[in-house]
């Protein structure tokens, strides 16, 4: 589902994993196998990709490599003109605290309304404003969100999250910490 919204790479025309510099094992080829959540941790996923130091039709020795990533920042709903909103399908609450990551380009809010399931009814919601990251914050953040007192563990409901101009949401999650 597109959400009514339109999906654009975040950095066109660059290599997910960028070629190594001179001399490197990786600086001629690359080429990546398909992602896979790490077994250790839901929050990283790896990337194992084959590099080679010479080019592609010529002699070169190949090795094997891993990159990795924090999960929630592989994909992105950003807010380039107007907001962008989308409602998800309904969570199972799993845990006390609801977490957003996002990032802003310059003064931005995230929303994040907490729905009912069946009638759609709003049972809480939380607008986060924050300022650009720098060479000081991380460039993705995660902010707490409160949970209505009324919803109990094993319930569930709809998020209905919107990023304002300037601002990516990566993702929601519930968490104990």
């Amino acid at each position: 589902n597109d959400y009514g919204g339109n999906w654009t790479r975040l950095a066109p025309h660059e290599p997910f994993i960028p070629l190594g510099g001179n001399g490197s094992f990786d600086s001629h080829t690359c080429y990546a196998a398909p992602p896979i959540a790490d077994p250790k941790s839901s929050s990283r996923t790896l990337f194992y990709y084959a590099g080679g130091n010479g080019p592609h039709s010529g002699a070169r020795s190949d090795f094997i490599a891993l990159a990795t990533a924090p999960s929630h920042t592989l994909l992105g709903l950003e807010a380039a003109a107007s907001n962008a909103s989308l409602l998800t399908p309904p969570l199972e609450v799993r845990a006390s605290r609801l977490f957003l990551h996002f990032d802003v380009r310059s003064e931005g809010e995230v929303l994040a309304e907490v729905l009912g399931e069946t009638d759609g009814k709003l049972l809480g919601a939380h607008n986060i404003r924050a300022a650009p990251a720098d060479e000081h914050s991380p460039h993705s953040r995660r902010a707490e969100l409160e949970l209505p007192q009324l919803l109990v563990l094993g319930t569930h409901v709809q998020l209905r999250l919107t990023a304002c101009v300037g601002a990516t949401l990566f993702a929601a999650e519930f968490a104990e910490k």
